[in-house]
């Protein structure tokens, strides 16, 4: 995180472990925990955000392995429906999220995260990825009726193989 950058981590505590770790990473920086936000309240620190960051592994930070972390993520989309590009883990799911559309960035590793947080801080960030885009994208592609027409064609293009 660079300096002078806040940071907001939300979400439930299901590993008291992992939630001291990463209130000892905190330390000394402007960061704030807010443990089971309401939905408004997380609607409200999307549409506040700069930027979401998805730091899914697949190694925790006691070595363990979860090959599987990410099979879905809803908190990305969500972002994206509330206008907050994303910077995403280069795992499983994670990175087909937002292939072909300018509403985030993947990274691979500590520092090209830091690289786009650097980006965050300068206001370029904002700029190369509109909330506006984020936003048409998530409806475009996440909306129960982009969804409904995918699933539609699916069970069609089936019926046409069948016959």
């Amino acid at each position: 995180l660079p300096p002078g950058l806040p940071l907001t981590i939300a979400g439930t505590i299901w590993d008291q472990d992992y939630h001291q770790h990463l209130r000892s990473l905190a330390r000394g920086k402007t960061v704030a925990f807010e443990l089971s936000p309401s939905d408004e309240r997380l609607i409200s620190l999307y549409r506040a955000a700069a930027i979401h960051v998805a730091p899914s592994v697949t190694r925790s930070y006691k070595g363990e392995s979860h090959p599987n972390a990410e099979l879905m993520g809803i908190t990305t989309m969500e972002a994206l429906a509330s206008g907050a590009p994303v910077a995403v883990s280069n795992v499983c799911s994670l990175p087909e999220l937002i292939e072909g559309a300018d509403v985030g960035e993947v990274f691979a590793d500590d520092a090209e995260l830091r690289s786009i947080l650097d980006r965050v801080k300068d206001g370029s960030w904002l700029r190369a990825h509109p909330p506006a885009t984020c936003r048409s994208f998530a409806s475009a592609n996440y909306s129960s009726l982009a969804v409904g027409r995918k699933i539609i064609a699916a069970y069609e293009s089936i019926v046409r193989h069948r016959s």
